[in-house]
C-alpha cells in the first residue's frame, strides 16, 4: 500500500473479487518509499504468515513488491503498467488503453479495477460522473468535457449526477464546472 487511494482501491478491488472465489487472509504492508520498506519490512513480515499472493499498484511498489517476492516467496501481481520489466511479476494487470505489447504475464483489463458488488443495487435516479485529468492518453480539454456533461445532463433529465473529480483534474476544469 503506497497511501495513494486509487492504488489502494485497485488493490481492494482484486482482493475483493478472490474473496468471492476462495478463503483468504489479506494483510497490508505500508511503502513509504524504498528505504522505508527495507528497515521496516522485516518488523512488518513478522507478523504475517507467508505470502501466496503478493499484489500491488502503483510505482513505489514494483521494488517493494520483487523484495517481498524474493525474500518471502509467494506470487508477485502488479496492477498497472509496471516501470519494471513486465516478466519479473508472475502478472501484471494492464488496462488495454495503455498498449502494452512487451514480454510477460499480461492481463489486459478494461480500464482501472473497481469493486462491482453494488452494481445489482442500482438506482435508475441516481448517476455518478468520474473525472480523470491529464494523460498521455488524450490531450485534455475542459471545455470539451464540460460540453459532454452538458450533454448528458440534457438527455438524462431525471437523473440525479454526482460529479467526483480525481487528484489529476484540472484546477480550471473545477472552476469552469
Amino acid at each position: 500500500m503506497d497511501g495513494k487511494p486509487g492504488h489502494e482501491k485497485q488493490s481492494l478491488s482484486l482482493v475483493r473479487a478472490l474473496e468471492v472465489e476462495i478463503d483468504i487472509k489479506v494483510f497490508n504492508i505500508k511503502i513509504l518509499n524504498l528505504l522505508h520498506c527495507v528497515l521496516s519490512l522485516k518488523e512488518q513480515l513478522k507478523k504475517i504468515p507467508t505470502p501466496d499472493l503478493i499484489i500491488a499498484a502503483g510505482h513505489k511498489t514494483h521494488m517493494p513488491l520483487i523484495l517481498i517476492k524474493l525474500l518471502f516467496g509467494g506470487k508477485s501481481i502488479v496492477i498497472m503498467k509496471p516501470s519494471l520489466p513486465c516478466n519479473w511479476f508472475n502478472l501484471c494487470i494492464i488496462p488495454a488503453h495503455d498498449k502494452y505489447e512487451k514480454k510477460g504475464y499480461v492481463f489486459r483489463s478494461k480500464g482501472a479495477l473497481a469493486n462491482t458488488k453494488n452494481l445489482y443495487k442500482k438506482n435508475q435516479k441516481k448517476g455518478l460522473i468520474l473525472i480523470g485529468g491529464i494523460s498521455n492518453h488524450y490531450k485534455w480539454d475542459s471545455n470539451k468535457i464540460i460540453s459532454q456533461i452538458k450533454e448528458l445532463l440534457k438527455n438524462n433529465i431525471n437523473i440525479n449526477y454526482i460529479l467526483s473529480p480525481s487528484r489529476r483534474t484540472p484546477k480550471d476544469f473545477i472552476k469552469k464546472i
